[in-house]
């Protein structure tokens, strides 16, 4: 069955020419071509980004919404995703490369199990200067396994996920939420309205390795969203009470009371994957 699909992308001033050539790129070398690309240009007067836009219209339906600022990216996501025309969406990272038969497996795992609302796949690491292979994240198959980790981090990525547009928009859409977990949040509400979900096993993305402890800076802030995240999983149902009071406790040490020296020796990425 052959599907339409639409990709979204979100460039603001931070986001580098030579990414968004291999972004865009990887998508137009898939088996299978998106129907539309919605780029939303946040607060960007780089030349050299405009002229890698106008190269990908010449060989796609590219739509640009340029806004001069940067609302960030929830409200980038939620506006292009509103004016998708297709009722399966692909999210393509900026700083990410899809492989060349990332969409046609999506497309097929959509078309053997249709009830699937969101659905990712496993990602390779890489260094942002050579491209070298770093490390694989293999992430939660199946939709129990999804909701099982959803309480302790985010099972998805986000630059590897295809979505449809109306249970998502049914679910709230993107909405902003703080340290960029709106992906986080946005999954906690799907999954919290029954919509099921699920990881493919193959790797068909790569991304930079983001080496950041953004917490570690800002462990109060930090704190204070993952007990908002976990106050909606409770509102959903997801966790109960001695789960999320146990879940509190354990957040409370590891951002409030381990040292900052102490959390970079035993740093683990899964603590801040989202």
């Amino acid at each position: 069955m052959e599907h339409k699909f639409s990709v979204l992308i979100y460039i603001n001033d931070k986001s580098t020419p030579e990414w968004l050539n291999r972004a865009l790129d990887s998508v137009l070398a898939n088996t299978v071509r998106p129907s539309e690309i919605i780029a939303v240009i946040c607060g960007v007067k780089s030349p050299q980004i405009q002229l890698i836009l106008d190269k990908a219209k010449t060989n796609t339906d590219l739509r640009v919404l340029p806004y001069p600022v940067d609302y960030g990216r929830a409200f980038a996501l939620q506006t292009a995703l509103s004016k998708s025309s297709c009722e399966l969406v692909a999210l393509q990272d900026v700083n990410s490369i899809s492989f060349s038969h990332r969409f046609e497996k999506q497309l097929a795992h959509f078309t053997a199990y249709p009830d699937t609302t969101v659905l990712g796949t496993c990602f390779q690491e890489i260094d942002g200067e050579s491209l070298a292979p770093v490390d694989v994240h293999i992430v939660p198959p199946t939709h129990t396994k999804i909701k099982k980790i959803l309480k302790q981090h985010c099972p998805f990525q986000h630059g590897t996920v295809m979505l449809k547009k109306q249970a998502v928009l049914e679910a709230g859409n993107y909405q902003p939420f703080p340290f960029l977990l709106e992906d986080y949040y946005l999954w906690v509400r799907v999954i919290g309205k029954g919509y099921k979900t699920a990881n493919l096993p193959d790797i068909l993305v790569a991304m930079p390795k983001d080496p950041a402890l953004r917490w570690v800076c800002n462990a109060w802030l930090f704190f204070q969203a993952n007990k908002n995240l976990y106050d909606v999983m409770r509102e959903y149902k997801l966790i109960g009470v001695f789960s999320y009071y146990s879940k509190m406790m354990a957040c409370f040490i590891k951002y409030l009371f381990i040292p900052n020296w102490l959390k970079k020796i035993f740093h683990k990425e899964t603590w801040i994957f989202n």
